[in-house]
């Protein structure tokens, strides 16, 4: 009878094991159906309008409003590229603004490197409150100083040109100050002492080790700079007055109609204004997410 009673009690806790195994597993398999659900309607959400844009810059205007719905050509048009480099001279404008991203980009990452450094591993008076004041820019929508710094480019006889676009740009330092800031003070300070123990100089410390140690943060703070000056419209359409300086952004803006817009050409441009940005994600990917985590966690730094 005992023998019994112990072959019942492990049947019958075997079985309610098995079906405590099946209902984890059931609720695991919902918990991943929902969220790459959610997830997915997400994903759906982003890029559908992106191939919308894609599929109507390859139609003709003459079946553009026929076939809006229809996301895949029968017959590919060209005609809208070939009349975005012919008609608007979207090479000109193209150069421009790879001109002026880079220079700004590049200016940007030196300038906001060199202040994290400061700000992070050196110690002087009134360091909180300068790293304050920097920060607190970040709060000023550049719509709101658009007069004041329109009347001091002009003044200083910059307007239509790019170096009063660029020295704008370089004033954007608040954001890539304060990353820079986080992943400076995350390296443990024996390896910047270690240096300078062995004769290694404060710049020698800043150009040889510390930069390259901090090549995950520059690279995601180098492209939220590329997307903010390759994408801006505000400052580019108030400060360059010349139609041979417009910068994409710009040009896409003016490729409108007076009484109509032709969308053909205009999605064909805003299509070519988009690659530079999604390739730069793609290849960025890995630094973007490393550069992102890398001050999140503070380890030791002594």
């Amino acid at each position: 009878m005992a023998s019994r009673t112990i072959r019942s009690r492990s049947v019958g806790e075997g079985r309610r094991d098995s079906k405590e195994l099946v209902l984890r597993r059931l609720g695991t398999f919902l918990e991943n159906l929902v969220i790459y659900g959610f997830l997915s309607l997400i994903a759906l959400t982003v890029l559908y309008p992106i191939v919308w844009m894609v599929s109507t810059s390859l139609k003709s205007d003459k079946i553009l409003f026929k076939t809006l719905t229809q996301l895949i050509p029968s017959e590919p048009f060209l005609g809208n590229y070939k009349a975005v480099f012919e008609q608007a001279d979207f090479l000109r404008y193209y150069l421009n603004s790879i001109l002026i991203t880079t220079c700004s980009v590049g200016g940007l990452l030196l300038i906001t490197s060199m202040a994290a450094y400061s700000f992070g591993r050196t110690k002087w008076r009134g360091k909180e409150l300068v790293f304050g004041l920097i920060v607190a820019g970040q709060l000023v929508a550049p719509v709101a100083i658009i007069m004041p710094v329109f009347i001091v480019i002009n003044s200083l006889r910059l307007t239509s040109t790019y170096q009063g676009l660029i020295f704008l740009y370089l004033s954007r330092v608040p954001f890539g100050t304060f990353v820079l800031r986080a992943f400076f003070e995350a390296v443990p300070r024996g390896i910047e002492e270690v240096a300078l123990i062995d004769g290694c100089s404060r710049y020698g410390v800043f150009w040889r080790i510390m930069l390259p140690l901090a090549k995950p943060a520059i690279a995601s703070v180098g492209v939220f700079y590329f997307f903010f000056v390759w994408n801006d419209f505000l400052f580019p359409f108030v400060v360059l007055q010349k139609q041979q300086l417009m910068t994409i952004p710009v040009a896409v803006f003016n490729l409108r109609g007076t009484y109509q817009i032709a969308w053909g050409i205009q999605t064909a441009a805003l299509t070519m204004a988009v690659i530079p940005a999604i390739l730069a994600s793609l290849f960025f990917q890995k630094q973007i997410v490393g550069g992102l985590t890398a001050g999140a966690l503070k380890g030791g730094q002594d």
